[in-house]
């Protein structure tokens, strides 16, 4: 072999891709999509779609229109995902994406028991947190969006909020979107439905921040049997200082600010 006349062509990003589809069929992904969407006929499965936009956001998470015209071809997803050159566009991988929504409930209880099987993960404990995410536009055609309070400090754009309940672990167990102008406080009883109706009842210690406590929401936890770790509000931390101190006494309660 003349050395000197060895050259490369078509350098592809191998490992990255191989690795996360072997975590991909780890989690059964793969014949989950296959049952969900291999009933719609397709030049390219759908679940092999699905595997792609999966994989771009585990490697390099980009738009679809990145991923056609660059990711994808630099990456050897279409050898080992046995998928024809030239299938792979922008179009394909946004109708992909609108098959997965309807698979949202039974996804997530998959992802669960999965990830328990292999992980030994708990769900005893839950945190729950929200936070808003706004658009450029009117977006005139989706009744979600309103304006808010704003965690992105544009109170001028139209929003959504988005609920994510994750484990001890912070393992994403469950995430609901909801309408842009909802209140935090309001959401509690909402979310514990969700979680009943997906894993049923069970007796579960939630977490939560100042913003979603109320006596009404507390109350909606005993009822159902579970326990709660929260912010206090400021308005009352005043009151919980003054009954500290009277079994503790002077200099040793807590410091509030």
């Amino acid at each position: 072999m003349l050395v000197n006349q060895v050259r490369l062509e078509r350098m592809r990003q191998f490992g990255a891709c191989w690795l996360g589809l072997e975590l991909w069929r780890h989690l059964g992904l793969d014949r989950f999509f296959e049952e969900c969407l291999e009933a719609q006929e397709a030049d390219v499965p759908w679940s092999r779609v699905t595997a792609v936009l999966a994989m771009n956001r585990l490697c390099a998470p980009g738009s679809e229109l990145a991923i056609e015209e660059r990711w994808y071809p630099s990456t050897a997803l279409d050898d080992l995902l046995h998928i024809e050159e030239g299938k792979i566009n922008d179009t394909r991988l946004y109708r992909c994406l609108d098959r997965i929504p309807p698979h949202k409930t039974k996804l997530e209880q998959h992802l669960k028991q999965r990830y328990g099987e292999l992980f030994g993960a708990e769900f005893d404990v839950l945190l729950y947190d929200l936070t808003s995410t706004y658009v450029e536009g009117a977006a005139e055609k989706n009744p979600m969006m309103a304006r808010g309070h704003s965690r992105d400090h544009r109170p001028d754009r139209e929003q959504m909020v988005i609920a994510l309940i994750v484990n001890r672990e912070g393992f994403p167990f469950s995430y609901e979107t909801l309408d842009g102008n909802r209140a935090d406080v309001s959401t509690m009883e909402t979310i514990l439905r969700m979680v009943e109706r997906k894993c049923g009842k069970a007796r579960r210690i939630w977490v939560l921040d100042r913003g979603i406590v109320s006596e009404e929401n507390l109350a909606a936890i005993r009822k159902r049997g579970g326990q709660y770790l929260v912010g206090t509000p400021r308005r009352q931390m005043k009151q919980f200082e003054e009954e500290l101190l009277k079994t503790t006494g002077p200099g040793y309660g807590p410091k509030w600010k």
